[in-house]
This record gives C-alpha cells, structure tokens and sequence, in this order.
C-alpha cells in the first residue's frame, strides 16, 4: 500500500522541488522523480499481487500495467526535454507542467471514482493546452492551442451525461461497485451511457473527423508531440 501511494505522490513531490531549485537542476531532478516513480510502480506491478486503494484510487492489475506504462514514456520524455528544451525561456515552467500531466495522467487510470475520473479527464486537456501554447510568442502555436483545448472541452460533454446516467440508473459514482452493479442489474438503456463514453475518447483522442487540430499541433514543443501521441492520444 505504502509503494502504490508514493508512486502517485512523487510527481507532486518534484513539483514542490521546484521552488528550491534553479531551473537546469531542477529538470534533472524531475527526470530522476519520474525514473523512480516507474521503477517503484514496476515493483508494484510484478510483486504486488492484492489489489488496494489509496483515498479515491484503486490499485488493480490493469491500472498498475497503465501506470507503469505511462511513467516510462514520461520519463523518456523527461530526459529527451532534459537537452531539447535548456536553452527555452521558461524551462522551469514546461517541467512543473510535465510533471504535473504525469500527475494527472496517474490519476485519471487509477481513478475509482467517477467524478475524480471525469476531473482528470477535463484537466489533461487543460494541462495539454498550456503545454501545446508552451511557446506563447508564436502565434500559431496559441490559435491552434485554443482549438484543441475547443475539442478537449467537447470531450467532455459527453462524458459527463455518461456519469450522470450511470449515477440515476446505480446510485453511485465509485467504478468498483458500478462494475459488479452492471453485470448482476443490467440496464436496457446502458448501451447509450457505452455510446457516450465512446465519443469521449474518439473526440478526446483526435479521431477523425475530430482531428484538425492535431494536425498543427507540432507549432508546440517536439516533446510535447510526443507526450501526446504516445501519452495522450
């Protein structure tokens, strides 16, 4: 239990390092949080056999595997920024953010509960704007940043409806007892609530035809291209 709650803390942990560390130390150290953060989470996933939960996050095979797989492209993408990005006014600024979609990211696939899940959900494409508009003198980068925060907001939507469904037919938003109430009480209507969530993830993923602005979003940093088509999308 102690491991799986210090895998989702460390990165907040390296945004707090932040304020003590000049701006090149402090994205190594976020590089080596995030090194150490996969590792532990490595741990977790192949000799933690129980399943546990840590306030609203619940620690399974599945969410393990995706937070494991989620700290190694963000630590990739940590080091890759570590030279990339030294000579960019406001490193410190791109590193919190990094952090903090790793954060985010950790949460949103350990969520057991709806309402934190539809929280990472709307902040990821939040967090994903500041990072596409990273370089805010370009103003390409902003106008097309500002379409795909449009999309982001429009992924939303229907999620929301879904969760608000799900609540009136069960009558509760945490996602281990919805999974048993599903399959022992199912619901002729629960093929709408599947239909909404679907067109949260083609919206929020840039399917086509929601997919124009994914299109120039190589206006913002390469590394955050890549922490959105191996990390996001």
């Amino acid at each position: 239990m102690v491991f799986e709650a210090i895998v989702v803390i460390i990165p907040l942990l390296s945004i707090i390092t932040s304020l003590f560390l000049e701006k090149r130390l402090y994205s190594k150290v976020s590089t080596i949080f995030t090194g150490v953060a996969f590792l532990l989470s490595l741990y977790v996933l192949l000799f933690t056999n129980k399943e546990s939960s840590f306030i609203f996050l619940r620690f399974d095979g599945l969410g393990t595997l995706l937070a494991s797989y989620i700290l190694l492209v963000s630590f990739v993408i940590h080091k890759y920024s570590e030279n990339y990005m030294r000579d960019e006014q406001g490193l410190k600024r791109y590193f919190i953010l990094l952090d903090l979609m790793t954060w985010n990211l950790l949460t949103l696939v350990l969520s057991n509960h709806l309402l934190v899940l539809f929280a990472s959900w709307h902040l990821m494409g939040v967090i994903l704007y500041f990072l596409l508009t990273f370089n805010n003198r370009r103003g390409q980068a902003v106008e097309w940043g500002r379409l795909a925060l449009f999309t982001q907001r429009l992924a939303d939507v229907p999620l929301l409806i879904a969760i608000l469904l799900l609540y009136k037919q069960y009558g509760t938003f945490e996602i281990s007892k919805l999974a048993q109430m599903v399959t022992t009480e199912p619901s002729d209507t629960l093929w709408i609530t599947t239909l909404l969530i679907v067109l949260s993830g083609i919206l929020k993923s840039a399917q086509i035809p929601f997919h124009v602005w994914l299109v120039y979003s190589m206006e913002g940093p390469t590394p955050v291209s890549a922490l959105m088509h191996a990390g996001i999308v």
